[in-house]
């Protein structure tokens, strides 16, 4: 084969998938410290009922949903390394 090697350098992919990791935790951490904002609030009637509703309905949930695909990629790259050992293994 001639020209550059293409592959993956397997340490570096896992420290990228430990940042996701990292961002994903950070991101749950987050959404949890809000919520636990938005609890402690000293605010009563209807538009704090559809704030909180909105938060925990949408706002949480969407930021959840980006945590759950960070860590799905953190995954996916760690799985991706243990292959691409393997493979350069053989």
């Amino acid at each position: 084969m001639t020209g550059p090697y293409l592959g993956m350098d397997p340490e570096q992919v896992r420290a990228m998938a430990a940042q996701l990791s990292t961002g994903s935790t950070q991101i749950r951490d987050l959404a949890s410290s809000i919520g636990a904002q938005i609890e402690a609030t000293p605010w009563t009637g209807p538009d704090r009922d559809q704030f909180v509703g909105e938060w925990q309905g949408h706002h949480m949930q969407a930021l959840l949903a980006v945590a759950d695909s960070i860590e799905h990629a953190a995954q996916k790259a760690l799985s991706n390394a243990d292959a691409q050992e393997q493979t350069s293994a053989n």
